[in-house]
């Protein structure tokens, strides 16, 4: 019976081809199903049989229409983080003095070049940090609202080819009708805490009286971070970046993998 089962998943797996294969410690695989397929229901009883635990993200893939012609969009990059990023300081006087979101980054994003084996242009790191390739970070520097710092080594402080993105305008916080998000938010300052949900797409919405589309430049910030900050390890939550659709024509002109686009509700 296990034999059977492992040929079957094995057969599904090879079939939907591989997705995503990272972290040589931790191999994390990555496959996209139509929800109610036989493939899926095929794959998930296999798994069963065989005692492997899963886990299932639901999405919605939009059309490029839909995606270019929303007045905002929320790009998600799936891949699994890479290395272990360091700083040189944090400025704090305008962070919330409870969850610490809000702490500024001072000077470059450090970490052992060695460790990166990121391919596709593009890589996260722990807690929502993006950094993108030399080749792709030219590209983006011609838009409005994103510095792009270049990384360091964390030993040789020598400079890597890798670009940290770092929006410098942040929005509003979200409507009330967004969807996608679980946590209610730090007590204090309503910003920490949020998280992605597994079970529905994100969905954000904003009130049109707050957001001045044509004001906002092509790279924003959500005013809510996602996760939870640890102040005494210099660890602090982030914000999720927000493109304008010329964001997203270059990022698909530079050939970025793994990256999913959601449109951005202005009402």
């Amino acid at each position: 019976m296990r034999d059977r089962s492992l040929k079957e998943v094995r057969r599904i797996l090879s079939a939907a081809g591989r997705e995503q294969a990272e972290t040589p410690d931790f191999p994390l695989y990555s496959f996209d199903f139509v929800d109610g397929s036989a493939e899926l229901e095929a794959l998930r009883a296999a798994l069963r049989d065989l005692g492997i635990e899963w886990s299932e993200q639901f999405d919605h893939r939009y059309t490029d229409r839909e995606i270019l012609q929303a007045p905002l969009v929320l790009p998600i990059l799936r891949r699994a983080p890479q290395g272990d990023p360091r700083f040189l300081d944090f400025d704090v006087s305008v962070a919330c003095p409870r969850c610490g979101a809000g702490a500024r980054q001072v000077g470059p994003i450090r970490f052992k070049g060695y460790e990166i084996r990121a391919k596709g242009g593009a890589f996260p790191m722990a807690n929502g940090y993006w950094l993108f390739s030399e080749t792709v970070a030219e590209s983006l520097a011609r838009f409005s609202g994103i510095e792009l710092r270049q990384a360091e080594d964390l030993r040789s402080r020598q400079l890597l080819p890798w670009f940290q993105a770092i929006a410098t305008h942040e929005l509003p916080p979200m409507h009330p009708d967004s969807t996608g998000f679980t946590g209610f938010g730090c007590p204090r300052c309503a910003r920490g805490g949020y998280f992605h949900r597994s079970e529905e797409p994100p969905m954000i919405v904003y009130d049109g009286a707050a957001v001045d589309v044509a004001g906002v430049p092509d790279v924003s910030a959500t005013f809510e971070h996602l996760g939870w900050s640890r102040p005494e390890d210099l660890f602090f939550a982030q914000p999720s970046l927000i493109f304008k659709s010329r964001v997203v024509k270059a990022l698909r002109e530079a050939k970025v993998r793994l990256l999913q686009f959601y449109p951005v509700t202005v009402r």
